[in-house]
């Protein structure tokens, strides 16, 4: 499989994952209707002063999903515009490619720890498709004349 095209895929796959995750919303889990209820009434009732503002854990909660949701789109355009550049920068691709696969290795962890298989497995996929890619990225190779 071609660098760019895995790339892609990975691109791909994290916008599903930001897309899993916003469909979650209000990420509170299987509930039932009067369970929810208590619990939003519990999130929205808890309200402190944060940095001059008045915000509920409701807010606090909400405002972060929706956080993590956008990076995740970001991310995904950043990693599909990254794919382009495999060959005029490897070495700052594959920088990025081991950073990406650190970070979703680690939310594995987190996840096996606090969360469930959705992110689980999307980050175990994606971590895959950065690993796949920084090792297949060549440095170039320098010409007879030194030139590369």
């Amino acid at each position: 499989m071609k660098l760019k095209t895995i790339l892609n895929t990975t691109s791909v796959f994290i916008l599903l994952f930001g897309l899993a995750h916003t469909a979650g919303y209000p990420w509170i889990g299987p509930v039932t209707q009067s369970q929810r209820d208590i619990l939003s009434n519990a999130f929205k009732s808890s309200v402190t002063m944060m940095q001059g503002f008045a915000r509920s854990y409701q807010d606090t909660h909400i405002g972060f999903g929706f956080f993590i949701s956008l990076s995740f789109v970001t991310q995904a355009v950043v990693v599909w515009r990254m794919s382009r550049h495999v060959h005029e920068s490897p070495e700052l691709v594959r920088l990025l490619c081991v950073t990406f696969a650190m970070q979703y290795l680690l939310g594995a962890l987190i996840g096996a720890k606090y969360l469930f298989w959705g992110p689980i497995g999307f980050s175990l996929v994606v971590a895959a498709g950065f690993t796949a890619s920084a090792l297949l990225i060549r440095r170039p190779v320098a010409s007879p004349t030194g030139l590369a």
